[in-house]
């Protein structure tokens, strides 16, 4: 699968009604998402020499069979402004670690996603926030990608043994509004898969398959 094309969001971020955090509740800051400019295409290529080895490591080789192509950066190498979002939109992790409070400069990303033709395919995307809280990971996404016009879908779900939040962003579902999220220690994991209008109800075996994958 060659990775999907998502919209990123163009308006100011809000607080939607996200899946409740443990208390102590996260402070989280709201933080306005860029509008996009033309500018950056971005793709994961296998990485010779991985700018994160031990976040890369976290996401699996294979799943049924099927080789994933992985890749890290720091996040202080991504672009904060432009027009197209392939795997990560630009800004995105910008938007997350201001709402987190971290340091873009000791931010890290990984990207593993499958390569092949047809669906079911799936995108992984893992981004490290050194020193956040676990439970402050998921409300800082939902709140980076808010719609102030829609209050968005969230789901809690136990998947593969772990506690996941499924998420919907736009009244018009797709591939690219729709993800999982889970988050461990300091690093926020993202799946999105190929299989248009999948949610809670129907996991794609190939996305359960990853986040079993997953620490």
């Amino acid at each position: 699968m060659e990775p999907t094309e998502e919209s990123g969001p163009s308006t100011p971020a809000v607080i939607v009604a996200a899946s409740p955090s443990p208390d102590p509740s996260p402070t989280l800051t709201a933080v306005a998402t860029a509008s996009p400019t033309p500018g950056a295409v971005l793709t994961a290529s296998p990485t010779a020499t991985p700018a994160a080895a031990d976040l890369e490591a976290m996401l699996p080789v294979e799943l049924d069979g099927i080789p994933l192509l992985r890749s890290s950066l720091s996040a202080s190498d991504f672009p904060a402004s432009g027009d197209m979002c392939l795997n990560i939109c630009p800004g995105e992790p910008q938007d997350l670690a201001a709402a987190l409070g971290v340091d873009i400069d000791s931010v890290d990303l990984a990207i593993a996603y499958t390569d092949v033709d047809e669906p079911p395919g799936v995108l992984i995307v893992a981004f490290r926030f050194p020193g956040a809280r676990t439970e402050q990971l998921i409300p800082a996404r939902t709140l980076a990608m808010a719609d102030p016009n829609w209050p968005g879908v969230f789901e809690n779900l136990t998947l593969g043994g772990k506690s996941v939040t499924w998420a919907s962003y736009s009244v018009f579902p797709s591939a690219g509004t729709m993800e999982y999220l889970y988050a461990v220690g300091d690093v926020l994991f993202r799946l999105n898969d190929a299989v248009e209008f999948s949610g809670p109800e129907d996991v794609p075996p190939l996305t359960l398959h990853a986040i079993e994958a997953l620490p």
